[in-house]
């Protein structure tokens, strides 16, 4: 008797070991796409890296190197994230390729562990391999993959803390709440999950009564976050909680979470803006927000996981908070978690019109992943010139400040924290957008002689033409050195 073959089943049940190494081949680019030795004029990267050389030299605690830090971020922030950099500094130095080879591996890391959540939630391997490949390959994602920021390695202890928490033994408790904890200390956006992990696990004593449970889960990621940061700064009493306080618009709250809903709405559409026809993208779009919908509420309905709560709470914070820019890095963990609730949308959708095969989805997912992978291709022919502190203009800028002007001397810039990382000089901190005035009354307050201007009018990161017209006018400002970008004025 013939053996027969189910062709289908065979298709659909990869052998485990296959898989992991198909994943492990599909990761490895990752490692080497948009690497780079510059970083762009982000303040955000050299705040983080100042913190984890003040941390490795025992320099915490001491005068501010950044004045008027209020204008832009809490001066003592990502304590978690300066102690992740701080070995690759004590062995490196300050290299910004080294820091990049980081982030690649956390991104490799990543595609790991969405692959064994979305297994987790019964998603075929096939399937979750495509939705890994949809997911870390996108365009967006790659860029993010050049900046030297916390998002990464806050995306890999988000789903840790998933996987942990359908777990219910002594050590998988433990090391939630310390990635918890370590969560908050990378980036102030780490509350959220903090807050979910409370709501869901209140929400499961209400129906088991394991009071031990929930009493580790409120004090545990606590202790582990003032543990981090009074490592890191010396200190567990900072200005976050005044600065955070005094950003929020608490008398205009329904105005503002319109304003930053649409603002995110905006994002999303750049997310999946691919290179394809203007119609067929619209159509592409509306679909991935139909079925990422109906996966959202059919999960809610089947279902409450802390993903589901921790996505509420995280997308709260985000329309409560005023700030609309770096969208798609606030955004991405969302984006993380809505790809998974795109199968579970098409997985309804099929239910609703009674499709058994597998064929439609194998069709759309095809679709975006043939769409995806021309996108990715120009992305990968396109020669990015990146302009920030690693640039030879800055170099000449920083060179400069550092042999010309005193130790003691302070200098108003409008990316603060790379002066002292780059220049050893304390920075007063401006807006982009400030005028001559407003900087000079500032400097008078703290006692700054000194401007460093862009004078690129390309440059947009650190341009502001207002400032630039004014002082090319005034008398009370002298030119004491210029180059092709920059232009170093002292006060008279």
């Amino acid at each position: 008797m013939p053996m027969k073959i189910n062709v289908r089943r065979f298709y659909f049940s990869i052998n485990q070991s296959w898989t992991v190494l198909l994943l492990l081949l599909a990761l490895l680019p990752l490692l080497f796409i948009n690497m780079s030795n510059q970083h762009d004029w982000g303040d955000d990267f050299a705040q983080y890296i100042y913190n984890a050389i003040c941390f490795i030299s025992g320099n915490q605690g001491h005068a501010p190197t950044v004045l008027a830090a209020q204008n832009i971020s809490p001066l003592n922030r990502g304590s978690g994230f300066s102690l992740l950099l701080s070995p690759l500094l004590l062995l490196f130095g300050n290299q910004i390729f080294v820091f990049n080879i980081f982030i690649s591996c956390c991104l490799f890391l990543l595609g790991f562990l969405l692959f064994k959540f979305f297994k987790e939630q019964k998603i075929p391997p096939l399937w979750s391999f495509v939705l890994v490949f949809i997911f870390l390959y996108h365009v967006q994602v790659l860029k993010l993959k050049s900046e030297i920021l916390y998002v990464f390695p806050f995306l890999i202890l988000v789903f840790v803390g998933f996987i942990l928490n359908k777990k219910h033994n002594t050590l998988s408790i433990v090391l939630l709440c310390f990635s918890t904890g370590y969560l908050i200390s990378l980036a102030n956006l780490g509350w959220s999950f903090y807050l979910a992990l409370l709501v869901f696990e209140t929400y499961n004593y209400i129906k088991q009564k394991n009071s031990k449970r929930l009493l580790f889960f409120i004090c545990l990621p606590l202790l582990v976050y003032i543990g981090i940061k009074a490592l890191v700064f010396k200190t567990i009493f900072t200005d976050e909680i005044t600065w955070y306080r005094q950003v929020f618009d608490w008398q205009n709250l329904p105005g503002l979470i319109w304003q930053q809903l649409l603002y995110y709405i905006e994002v999303f559409k750049i997310f999946f803006n691919y290179d394809i026809p203007s119609w067929s993208n619209k159509l592409l779009k509306l679909s991935l927000i139909i079925f990422m919908l109906i996966g959202f509420f059919k999960q809610w309905r089947k279902q409450l996981q802390l993903m589901d709560v921790f996505f509420i709470a995280y997308l709260l914070l985000l329309l409560l908070y005023p700030y609309q820019a770096e969208g798609m890095r606030f955004l991405l963990p969302l984006l993380a978690m809505a790809i998974f609730y795109l199968w579970v949308g098409l997985q309804s959708f099929k239910n609703v019109l009674k499709i058994k095969q597998s064929y439609f989805e194998s069709i759309y997912l095809g679709i975006i992943l043939i769409v995806q992978l021309y996108s990715l291709g120009l992305f990968l022919q396109k020669k990015t010139i990146i302009k920030g502190p690693q640039a030879t203009h800055a170099e000449q800028a920083f060179a400069f400040i550092k042999n010309q002007t005193s130790n003691t001397e302070a200098i108003a810039f409008c990316k603060p924290w790379i002066l002292p990382l780059y220049a050893y000089r304390t920075a007063l901190s401006y807006r982009l957008n400030e005028t001559l005035p407003e900087l000079t009354e500032n400097m008078v307050e703290h006692k700054v002689n000194y401007i460093l201007l862009a004078s690129d009018s390309s440059d947009v990161a650190v341009y502001n033409a207002v400032l630039a017209r004014q002082l090319k006018n005034t008398q009370n400002f002298k030119s004491i050195w210029k180059n092709a970008a920059f232009v170093l004025y002292l006060r008279q």
